[in-house]
């Protein structure tokens, strides 16, 4: 019975996204993942230099947020579904785009021993996917994504639904995925911005179970950490389990 609601610490999260969906349902074009599609790979590190971009995703300069969140119940997560909220990659016509991406998963075999260094893999797929004309930029900022699509990939007909089905194929070339749904947003700061808190409170999330694995700190009362445990019992869950 532990062990289950420690692995419900996304589930609250997951029905704030599908509200946040329900909200922008009139600005979104839903895709389903195309199973066939097989855009070229690079089989070296793309890089793709600022020439030859012709759109910037999430730059510095704009808005971002980028989160994953993963659960073992599907009621929440619809596998294979792709969501873009405001105008795909062949409408955007500006070079510097704010962007939103979030990543539902729905797997099976989470406990508490695993959970953060699953969340870690889980986190690097979308690095290793070598899309041609696709390239992810490293950044410091937390919950962002910055990445650049070129001109080329752009004339070829590079789209979301492409990026979302070449991500949910990957994912689930994991054992313990299951389940796959992928939100882009490109509409506006405003909707993008919305999805801020839930993002920090995932992130802090995710702190908490580094800082329960790697550190080893058990003082609640001195961690910064404590606010989140407070709200996601299950980490509190996690946290008296590690100390026995």
């Amino acid at each position: 019975m532990k062990q289950k609601k420690i692995m419900e610490i996304f589930d609250n999260t997951l029905v704030e996204l599908k509200t946040y969906l329900k909200e922008k349902s009139e600005k979104a074009t839903v895709f389903q993942c195309n199973d066939k599609a097989n855009w070229e790979k690079d089989e070296k590190t793309n890089i793709i230099m600022e020439n030859d971009s012709a759109i910037e995703l999430g730059h510095r300069t704009k808005e971002s947020v980028y989160f994953l969140v993963w659960s073992e119940k599907n009621e929440h997560i619809s596998d294979g579904k792709i969501t873009v909220i405001g105008k795909d990659i062949t409408d955007i016509k500006e070079g510097k785009c704010s962007f939103g991406e979030i990543i539902l998963i729905k797997g099976h075999g989470f406990t508490e021993e695993n959970a953060f260094d699953r969340h870690l893999e889980l986190d690097l797929v979308k690095r290793r996917m070598n899309l041609k004309g696709y390239m992810i930029r490293a950044v410091p900022q937390r919950m962002r994504e910055w990445s650049r699509i070129s001109k080329d990939a752009v004339k070829k007909g590079f789209s979301f639904e492409t990026l979302g089905s070449e991500l949910i194929k990957k994912y689930k070339e994991i054992e313990y995925v299951d389940d796959v749904e992928v939100i882009f947003i490109t509409s506006n700061d405003e909707d993008i911005k919305e999805l801020l808190p839930v993002g920090t409170k995932v992130t802090k999330s995710v702190e908490a179970m580094n800082k329960m694995f790697e550190n080893l700190q058990y003082d609640c009362k001195s961690c910064e950490f404590e606010d989140v445990c407070d709200e996601f019992g299950e980490l509190k869950q996690m946290h008296k389990k590690m100390q026995k």
